[in-house]
């Protein structure tokens, strides 16, 4: 992608564009560097029964109690809500590694590495597109290596890319959808024959990803036509509806395509498209799951308020960023609206159809879940994908003020946002370095300088139990009463223990783990933590999960 019409000047291009490609090499080598360095996420767990069900019955779901008259409409864990596209990725590459035999899926540490590794691969897929589609829009290759970059800044993505084979594989697949997207909607003199099929390519292979591992997602996939096709009829002031219409025949084709691809891949789900669509969303809008979540000191149901997503994404995106778009996403809504209502030209009509697709993958989901009141937990886990919409949208509001008169006239404003941007990924990078595997339990210094222990639901809590159980001795396990953590849960690595020697406990006293709950710790008059997983934060230190020695008879945990 040319650089000609970056609005940057050349020589800056020519300085910042390797600096780019070094970042993003080292996040690439860091997250790599994260494989079989965490304990076993839970839900990992049981997508590996569903993909054992899925190759012995053709149905994503947890394992039958017979073997008999097993199908989907009797399948208990939720077979309309999962898709086994990853799964069976994640099984190619552990059988490729020879971690795996085909059919039989394994708990080993070599077959959990190969399944990482592919959600790595995914995360970095995320990582291209979002930067491809910024470059589409902005005609410039700095632009897209610049999104790249933020996008890799944010701690909660690279941490997430370690282990998190839900929802880091939505993110890819979505982001490349709307990356797609973009290259399909770009000004007739921007396009051409190879750009059309690069579109073509991406949506399908984004749909494809949607449908394969989240059906519920067509949701997503709808709201970005309707929007095109809306601005499209206010580009052409509604005169030719069926010229305007027929412009969507390419990517509704490529989805169309994606859902055929399925339809050979998980047959039992895909043989019935109107069942299909119905149950997938019923299943993910109305996911049962009662729990209760730490949120700046308050232990909040699900489902939690409206206050509860727009906390957690103040206290767990960098302030630069939360700070951006405060700003940035009214100033989004506002060009679409204000587009949508004139009927002339706009020199910003280009960007557009870009910031309607960008704005739905960052905002859309989230405030459904808010006004629907659905089931949300786990931090902002379940929203994984918004992150690379987020920056995309940023990235594209912020070209086109570094284009404006109005703002170019403000001189000391870009070199001041620029150097926000540069100092937040500089102190970004640092932590996610200090507090490495754990960084998708990050949180900004502004929250940690108030608190964060006993404040905050850490994510890592199950991940980082098996660092913590190798810190204790034998004698202190076998105190162990409550929550204690199986040793399947983690790598054989974390299995060493202190030998005992002399008695370490007092008499009368267990050991115990944080309630899995609340992730609070255990009510006095416990002790001090008796062993803690704790990571260097800037000039501080973060502590990611502790253990304790309680007396008998076990106080319950908050």
């Amino acid at each position: 992608m040319s650089t000609r019409n970056s609005s940057l000047p050349s020589r800056w291009t020519r300085a910042v564009e390797p600096l780019l490609w070094l970042y993003l090499a080292g996040m690439a080598v860091l997250t790599v560097a994260g494989v079989g360095r965490l304990s076993f996420y839970g839900d990992e767990i049981i997508h590996i029964e569903k993909i054992q069900t899925f190759l012995t019955y053709g149905v994503y779901a947890l394992a039958p109690a017979s073997s008999t008259g097993f199908d989907i409409s009797s399948a208990n864990g939720y077979p309309y809500s999962y898709g086994p596209l990853f799964s069976l990725i994640g099984h190619l590459v552990a059988v490729a590694t020879g971690a795996e035999a085909w059919g039989s899926i394994a708990a080993t540490d070599a077959a959990f590495a190969a399944r990482h590794f592919v959600v790595i691969a995914f995360s970095f897929l995320g990582v291209a597109a979002a930067g491809w589609g910024v470059a589409l829009v902005t005609r410039s290759r700095v632009w897209g290596l610049a999104t790249s970059a933020l996008l890799m800044s944010i701690p909660m993505w690279t941490g997430s890319a370690i282990f998190n084979v839900k929802d880091i594989p939505i993110a890819a697949g979505y982001t490349l959808f709307t990356s797609g997207c973009i290259a399909l909607t770009l000004p007739a003199a921007w396009s051409n024959s190879r750009r059309r099929i690069e579109g073509f390519v991406a949506v399908y292979f984004g749909t494809l990803i949607l449908w394969g591992v989240r059906p519920g997602t067509w949701v997503a996939i709808a709201l970005a036509f309707a929007g095109i096709l809306l601005i499209r009829l206010r580009f052409a002031n509604f005169a030719h509806p069926w010229a305007t219409v027929k412009t969507l025949v390419a990517p509704v084709g490529a989805v169309a395509a994606s859902y055929l691809t399925m339809l050979a891949i998980y047959p039992a789900a895909f043989i019935n498209p109107v069942k299909l669509l119905f149950m997938s969303f019923k299943e993910t809008a109305a996911f049962p799951h009662d729990t209760y979540i730490l949120t700046d000191g308050e232990l909040l149901g699900t489902p939690p308020p409206w206050y509860y997503l727009p906390k957690w994404a103040a206290a767990q995106l960098p302030e630069v960023v939360v700070a951006l778009t405060i700003v940035i996403a009214p100033i989004a809504v506002w060009l679409v609206l204000s587009r949508l209502f004139r009927s002339n030209s706009t020199a910003r009509d280009f960007a557009i159809p870009a910031i309607v697709v960008t704005f739905a993958q960052f905002a859309a989901f989230p405030l459904a879940a808010i006004l629907l009141k659905s089931t949300v937990y786990g931090g902002l886990r379940q929203f994984t994908f918004l992150f690379p919409g987020l920056v995309m949208l940023l990235m594209i509001i912020l070209f086109l003020a570094s284009t404006a008169p109005a703002v170019r006239r403000i001189k000391a404003l870009w070199p001041t946002v620029v150097g926000f941007l540069v100092a937040s990924t500089v102190m970004t990078t640092v932590i996610q370095v200090q507090i490495f595997p754990y960084q998708f339990s990050y949180f900004n210094p502004t929250t940690v300088a108030t608190g964060v222990d006993g404040r905050w639901d850490i994510f890592a809590r199950k991940l980082a139990t098996g660092e913590l159980w190798s810190q204790l001795t034998l004698e202190e396990r076998e105190a162990c009463t409550t929550n204690c953590p199986a040793t399947s849960e983690f790598p054989d690595a974390f299995d060493a223990a202190t030998p005992v020697g002399q008695p370490t406990l007092p008499a009368d006293t267990v050991v115990q783990f944080p309630s899995s709950r609340t992730r609070q710790k255990p009510k006095a008059p416990c002790g001090p933590a008796i062993a803690s997983v704790v990571r260097p934060y800037l000039w501080t230190t973060f502590t990611i999960e502790s253990v304790y020695a309680c007396p008998t008879p076990v106080p319950p945990a908050e």
